[in-house]
């Protein structure tokens, strides 16, 4: 059954503990630790650099070149939550976000968006660090006339975004959790960091990946030697 038109105000929000503990971990250590791929597409980038956000997704879907789904998405977002909004179909240069929404964002204390698409007045994200991740920049503006869907499964990046799944975002990207996983994936994601906690120790003594990891394996594989002398042209 289609999604398109419907409108839903609630969702089931992570146990804000939950999400405290993800956006401690990094987009990077949560990726390694998921069986589904779930990283959105990295033409997906963040507008304020330095940045990492976690919280609950209020998704809203846009006709293209129409963003009013987006600013109703933003009326029903709670304090901590992450606004998750794309057009339906092919990429639009319509622009999904700008200084209005952003100055609306501050007001209602979200955390940040996600756009699938373009969003505009850079100048007034960066002067109020209003954690954006977007997928171009366009100065075109969209109309206000036509819903998509409000809290409905959507498609952001790549990937499917249920409404209450968990973002995480920083500058490596942005990572989707879906909600019946985050407990499973949070230890898992939690043992990953304490092992690279041991390794960083290693890596800083003077020891490098390929020792650690024991890459030469690759190497024994493919029957591949290591020459014990230096290159001579002339012995080629």
């Amino acid at each position: 059954m289609s999604n398109f038109g419907k409108i839903y105000s609630q969702i089931e929000r992570a146990n804000p503990s939950l999400i405290a503990q993800f956006k401690e971990l990094g987009v990077s250590t949560i990726y390694e630790s998921m069986v589904e791929e779930t990283l959105m597409d990295p033409s997906i980038t963040p507008i304020c650099k330095g940045q990492i956000i976690a919280g609950s997704a209020v998704t809203a879907i846009n006709t293209p070149g129409d963003n009013l789904s987006m600013h109703l998405g933003l009326s029903l977002t709670q304090p901590g939550d992450i606004l998750v909004t794309a057009f339906l179909g092919t990429h639009s240069y319509n622009a999904l976000w700008g200084e209005m929404a952003t100055l609306a964002g501050i007001g209602r204390k979200i955390s940040g968006v996600i756009a699938d698409g373009a969003v505009r007045d850079v100048k007034a994200i960066l002067d109020n660090q209003f954690p954006v991740w977007a997928k171009s920049i366009s100065s075109k503006t969209s109309s206000v006339e036509k819903i998509g869907g409000i809290n409905v499964p959507a498609v952001c990046g790549g990937v499917l975004v249920n409404p209450g799944d968990i973002i995480v975002a920083d500058d490596d990207g942005a990572v989707v959790i879906p909600l019946e996983q985050a407990e499973e994936v949070l230890q898992k994601a939690q043992k990953r960091a304490e092992r690279e906690k041991e390794i960083k120790g290693l890596l800083l003594q003077g020891k490098t990946p390929y020792e650690i990891f024991n890459m030469g394996i690759a190497l024994e594989k493919n029957e591949i030697p290591i020459i014990n002398d230096k290159y001579d042209s002339r012995k080629v």
